[in-house]
C-alpha cells in the first residue's frame, strides 16, 4: 500500500507524521507527535479517494467507537477521531495512545525465544483483555488476535493494538452485517462464515501461541479433519498442549466457552474437559461448508481440483491469498467467476478485481492469460494505471454492464478525471446513454440534486457508488470534467428522462460558470422540459431566484415571454416566487417582459402576486402592471385578492396591505366578474358577510352593496 504521508506531514495542525508504524485493511498507522504536548502517538489514517471497498469505512468509524468506550490499562488510550481535507482529498484518522515495546511478529523476527511459562503469562495477560472486552454490553469482539497486533514491552508487559477488525456482537447477530475480516491463518472457522462471537477471539490466542512457539504460521501445519495437528511439533506439558488444543478446537461447541473459562483452566483452577472425536473430514464439510474448508487449508495442494469438480464457488475470502487465487484456477476453476458475498449490497468481486485490489500485476496478468474477462473490471479500477492495464490487454472502453452504464460514465461519476480523460483517448463514446438515459455529461450534474450537500442517493445507489467517496472537491471538479467531454463532442442539449439539459440543471443548480460555458458552446437558450415546457430560464426565476444567473440567460437572448404548458411566463414565476424576485421582475421587465401577459387562465403576474405580498404587488403596479387586467372569469387582482382572504386568514394583514395599495393605484373595487359578482357579492357568497373584519375594511374602501349583480 502507497503511503498516504510521509515523515513531517503536519495533519490538521496537530500531529506530525514521524515513521510508519503498520498497514492493514482498515488504515495505515503512523507514529507521530501531538504537536500541543510532543507526546508521541499512534495515528491511523484512512484515505476515502483510495479505498477500494465501502467496508474499510464501516470498520474504520466502527473501530473509533468502540475504541473511545473502552478503559483498560492494557488497551492503548483513545485520543479523539477526526477528519481533514489534505490538497482536495479526504482523510479520517484515529488518534491514540502510542503502546510501548514491540509485536510478537517483530520480535520473532529478531529470534525471540519463550519457554512455557512465558508463553502462559503471555496467554493470561490477553485473556484479561478479552475478558474485559467480551462482558461489554454488548460484548466486543475483536476478531483479528494475532502476533502483529499484541505489543510485548521490556517488563513482560503486553497491550493489544489495532482493533480496525472490532465488532460488537449485536450487529453481528440482530443486524446481519457481518464482513469476513482477520488474518489467515489465525481465523477460526466460523469467521470464513461471517460468524464472530467471543470464543472466535480464543481461536486466534491459540493461533498466536502456537506461532509463537513453533515460530511458524498456523496456516503451515497438518490438519486432521478441519483441526490443527501441532503436538509433535511443541515441547510442552501434555496439560498446556490439552489446553492449546482446545482454544484451538474448529467447532465453537467444543472450544471454550468463555475467556474466563479459559484462564480458569490455565490457572490450575478447572480441568480440560476433553472434546469427543468428531466424524470424520465429509461430515464436517457437511456441517460448515466448504469456504471454511477450503480456506483453513484442510486440501492444502489439491484442495481446488477436489473442490472444483464438486462445483464449488469459493468466496470472496479467496481474495486474501495469492497462491489460493492461483490453485483455483489452474485446478480448473473460472477465472471470470463471481464469488460469493456475505453483503447482498455489494457488488459481487471477480478474481481479476481481487487481483487489481491487492495492486497485483503478476496475478493479473496470470488471470487474463487464463481467460478472465476484462471487459467488466474497466468499470470500476480507481487507478488510471489499471485503467491503462486493462486497456492495453484489450478491454472495451464502449462495454455496457449493469443498467447499460460504460466505463466512462463510471469515470465520471467517482469523479476521475485521469481515466476520463484515457478513456476518451481510446475514443470512449461520449454520448453513450445507460438505462435511464444519462449520458456521461448528465451524470455530472445528477450526482447532486441542488447542491453539493444534497446527493443524488438513488443514482449512487444504482451505481453502487457509497456516498461517502464522493466528497467536496466533487463539485469543483464538474467543469473541467465537462469542458473534456464537450470537447470530444458531447451533446450540450441532451435531455434526460423529464426533459432537463445540461443547461437546466446548470440553472436549477445555480452554478454560474457552467451556464456561462454553455452557452459559449451553443447550447440552446431557450430549451424546452418535456412535462411542462419549461425554459431555463423560468426555472431561474422559479429555483433560483438568483440575478446573475437571469441576466446572463436574457443577455444571451433569453424569451423574456415564453410560455410554459399552463401559460405562465417567467414573469408570471417570478411573481409566484416568495424568495428575493423583486429584482428579477425588475430586470424581466427591463429585458422587454410583457407585465400584463396572460397565461391559459388569463390571470396576469400581478394576480399571482397578491398570493405573496404588498411588496411584490407594489412592484408589479409601478412598473405598470393593469390593476384591472381580467382573467378568463373576468375577475381582477381584487377578486383574487378576497378570494385568498377569505381562504388564508392568517395572511389578513399582507392581503389588506396589497388591496389598500391596488384600490389606491386605480383598482374599481366594484368591479364585476363575468358572472356580474363584485367582491362583496363574493363575500356574501360565500357565506362570510357576518366578518366585519372583511366587510368594513372593504367598504371603507369604496365597495358598495348598491351595485348590483348581473
Amino acid at each position: 500500500m502507497e503511503p498516504l504521508h510521509q515523515p513531517n506531514n503536519i495533519i490538521a495542525q496537530k500531529y506530525k507524521i514521524i515513521s510508519t508504524l503498520g498497514e492493514g485493511g482498515s488504515g495505515i498507522t503512523y507514529l507521530a507527535q501531538d504537536l500541543q504536548n510532543n507526546q508521541n502517538v499512534a495515528l491511523k489514517a484512512l484515505s476515502l479517494h483510495r479505498m477500494t471497498d465501502w467496508k474499510a469505512m464501516e470498520l474504520f468509524e466502527r473501530e473509533a467507537k468502540i475504541l473511545a468506550q473502552l478503559n483498560h490499562p492494557a488497551i492503548p488510550d483513545y485520543l479523539e477521531y477526526f477528519d481533514a481535507e489534505i490538497d482536495g482529498e479526504k482523510y479520517f484518522y484515529i488518534a491514540q495512545q502510542l503502546a510501548p515495546g514491540k509485536s510478537l511478529a517483530k520480535l520473532v523476527e529478531e529470534n525471540f525465544r519463550t519457554n512455557e511459562q512465558q508463553i502462559k503469562d503471555i496467554a493470561k495477560q490477553i485473556l484479561e483483555i478479552l475478558i474485559y472486552l467480551h462482558s461489554q454490553t454488548p460484548a466486543v469482539v475483536h476478531r483479528d488476535i494475532k502476533p502483529q497486533n499484541i505489543i510485548y514491552d521490556k517488563d513482560g508487559k503486553v497491550f493489544l493494538v489495532d482493533f480496525g477488525a472490532v465488532q460488537d456482537t449485536y450487529y453481528s447477530t440482530f443486524m446481519r452485517g457481518s464482513t469476513v475480516v482477520g488474518t489467515y491463518g489465525y481465523m477460526s472457522p466460523e469467521q470464513f462464515r461471517g460468524q464472530s462471537v467471543p470464543a472466535t477471539d480464543l481461536y486466534g490466542l491459540g493461533a498466536t501461541l502456537l506461532f509463537l512457539l513453533t515460530h511458524r504460521s498456523p496456516a503451515d501445519f497438518p490438519t486432521d479433519g478441519l483441526k490443527i495437528d501441532f503436538r509433535s511439533r511443541v515441547k510442552v506439558s501434555d496439560d498446556f498442549a490439552d489446553w492449546l488444543d482446545k482454544m484451538l478446537e474448529p467447532d465453537l461447541e467444543d472450544r471454550f466457552s468463555s475467556a474466563r473459562e479459559a484462564l480458569e483452566v490455565l490457572q490450575g483452577k478447572r480441568k480440560v474437559i476433553t472434546a469427543t472425536k468428531k466424524p470424520m473430514l465429509w461430515k464436517a464439510v457437511v456441517g460448515m461448508g466448504f469456504s471454511v474448508l477450503v480456506t483453513v487449508g484442510v486440501f492444502h495442494h489439491y484442495k481446488w481440483a477436489i473442490l472444483n469438480r464438486l462445483a464449488f464457488v469459493p468466496t470472496e475470502s479467496i481474495c486474501d491469498n495469492v497462491n489460493d487465487i492461483k490453485n483455483y484456477v489452474t485446478y480448473g476453476g473460472n477465472p471470470s467467476l463471481n464469488l460469493k458475498s456475505s453483503d447482498s449490497s455489494k457488488r459481487k468481486k471477480t478474481l481479476l478485481r481481487c487481483a487489481i485490489e491487492a495492486n497485483s500485476q503478476p496475478l493479473a496478468e496470470f488471470l487474463i492469460a487464463k481467460g478472465a474477462n476484462i471487459n467488466e473490471e474497466l468499470h470500476y479500477v480507481k487507478s488510471v494505471d489499471w485503467a491503462k492495464f486493462l486497456i492495453d490487454k484489450g478491454a472495451d472502453v464502449n462495454r455496457k454492464i449493469n443498467y447499460a452504464q460504460t466505463p466512462l460514465h463510471y469515470a465520471v461519476i467517482n469523479q476521475r478525471k485521469d481515466i476520463v480523460e484515457l478513456l476518451l483517448s481510446h475514443q470512449a463514446g461520449v454520448n453513450a446513454e445507460d438505462k435511464f438515459g444519462y449520458t456521461p455529461l448528465l451524470l455530472l450534474f445528477e450526482i447532486h440534486r441542488k447542491n453539493s450537500n444534497d446527493l443524488n442517493i438513488q443514482l449512487l445507489n444504482d451505481y453502487r457508488v457509497d456516498v461517502r467517496y464522493i466528497n467536496a472537491k466533487s463539485k469543483r471538479l464538474r467543469l473541467p470534467l465537462m469542458k473534456l467531454l464537450v470537447e470530444k463532442g458531447a451533446n450540450i442539449n441532451i435531455q434526460n428522462y423529464q426533459g432537463y439539459a445540461p443547461l437546466h440543471l446548470a440553472v436549477k443548480q445555480n452554478d454560474r460558470e457552467i451556464v456561462k460555458y454553455l452557452i459559449r458552446k451553443k447550447a440552446k437558450v431557450d430549451i424546452r422540459t418535456k412535462n411542462n415546457a419549461e425554459t431555463p430560464l423560468m426555472l431561474a426565476a422559479k429555483e433560483t431566484a438568483e440575478i446573475p444567473i437571469v441576466k446572463i440567460l436574457t443577455d444571451n437572448g433569453a424569451d423574456v415571454n415564453a410560455k410554459e404548458s399552463d401559460g405562465n411566463t417567467p414573469l408570471h414565476i417570478a411573481s409566484m416566487n416568495t424568495q428575493k424576485s423583486k429584482d428579477i421582475i425588475r430586470l424581466l421587465v427591463k429585458s422587454g417582459a410583457n407585465i400584463n401577459a396572460k397565461a391559459n387562465n388569463g390571470k396576469t403576474p400581478l394576480h399571482n402576486a397578491i398570493k405573496v405580498g404588498k411588496n411584490r404587488v407594489k412592484v408589479l403596479v409601478d412598473l405598470g402592471a393593469n390593476v384591472n387586467a381580467k382573467d378568463y372569469k373576468g375577475e381582477t387582482p381584487i377578486h383574487t385578492a378576497i378570494r385568498h382572504w377569505i381562504n388564508n386568514r392568517n395572511e389578513q394583514d399582507s392581503i389588506m396591505n396589497s388591496i389598500r395599495y391596488l384600490v389606491k393605484s386605480g383598482a374599481n373595487i366594484n368591479a364585476k366578474n363575468n358572472n356580474g359578482l363584485t367582491l362583496l357579492h363574493i363575500v356574501a357568497k360565500e357565506g362570510h358577510l357576518k366578518d366585519l373584519d372583511i366587510v368594513e375594511f372593504v367598504s371603507q374602501l369604496g365597495a358598495s352593496f348598491g351595485v348590483k349583480n348581473n
